[in-house]
């Protein structure tokens, strides 16, 4: 996925989850995103399970992506497709496959961000 047929996605409401944010006992509490906002353009923020869970059934969907050296990769067997709903039982096990949500995560993003560049 080239971050051109990313963009359009973004615009619809399409939230690209790039990275895992985890809690004491390594399970996964958050999720980082870029989302789109129409006051305030590309951005990226912090996501909860349930914030993540009511976007992907009641928007587009969310891309589970891994954004490295300049490449968005998927990290999960839905590939490049919107997922509209992830199976409780296996949720965990999906979000652990994104890299944790570091410095190195957080200035791909920032790099894909500005590629968007201002709407």
């Amino acid at each position: 996925m080239t971050s051109d047929s990313l963009k359009p996605l973004l615009v619809q409401g399409v939230i690209l989850v790039f990275a895992k944010i985890l809690n004491a006992s390594h399970n996964v509490r958050a999720c980082g995103a870029v989302e789109f906002d129409h006051r305030r353009g590309f951005h990226i923020v912090e996501r909860s399970l349930k914030q993540l869970r009511r976007a992907a059934a009641d928007g587009e969907g969310m891309l589970l992506m891994q954004l490295k050296d300049g490449k968005i990769l998927p990290v999960s067997e839905f590939g490049e497709t919107s997922v509209t709903e992830l199976p409780p039982e296996r949720e965990e096990e999906i979000l652990q496959r994104l890299p944790r949500f570091d410095f190195t995560a957080q200035v791909q993003a920032q790099r894909l961000v500005k590629k968007f560049g201002a709407f």
